[in-house]
């Protein structure tokens, strides 16, 4: 499936010089940002940034991903984040969040565990035991829990802790 990114961008970023260029000049808006993120991939995106994620850029990223996080990109943004979290100096760039980029990642969380729980309760309804006998429930409840661990660890690397959870 081809997003279509805006006309000025000739070919996508490869480098972080010319991921921030890009970033500043041709994305007008966070969603044409989402798009950029959506089509570079959390391994480009962490191959881009992985010695030098630009102060500030990671606030940014994480207001843009709150702000068009949908059920069907959710394992993509856990991706993303994890993929950022290996960058040099990610814990100073996650000391130096705003107020404001610090709720957006906490609100993002919060989303990416409603999507999760909603999707495990959801799949749980849907599956039928498998031609070969095997419970395909308990596949199902794996998968969520590897989910659910990988976003636990995050909160963790990203410094967010809810209290309704």
């Amino acid at each position: 499936s081809k997003i279509d990114l805006p006309q000025e961008l000739e070919h996508l970023p490869e480098t972080s010089a010319e991921f921030y260029r890009d970033w500043r000049r041709c994305m007008k808006n966070n969603q044409d940002r989402y798009l950029l993120l959506l089509q570079l991939g959390s391994q480009n995106l962490g191959r881009i940034f992985q010695t030098d994620l630009a102060f500030g850029l990671l606030g940014e990223f994480l207001v843009v991903l709150n702000q068009n996080a949908c059920i069907k990109d959710c394992n993509f943004i856990l991706d993303i984040l994890e993929n950022l979290s290996g960058t040099k100096r990610f814990g100073l760039n996650v000391e130096f969040l705003s107020e404001t980029e610090k709720e957006n990642c906490r609100q993002l969380f919060e989303k990416l565990q409603k999507i999760e729980s909603g999707l495990g309760n959801f799949s749980k309804i849907q599956q039928i035991p498998n031609e070969d006998g095997t419970d395909a429930t308990q596949i199902c409840c794996q998968t969520g829990k590897e989910i659910e661990k990988k976003m636990l660890k995050l909160m963790n690397l990203y410094q967010i802790s809810l209290i309704n959870s």
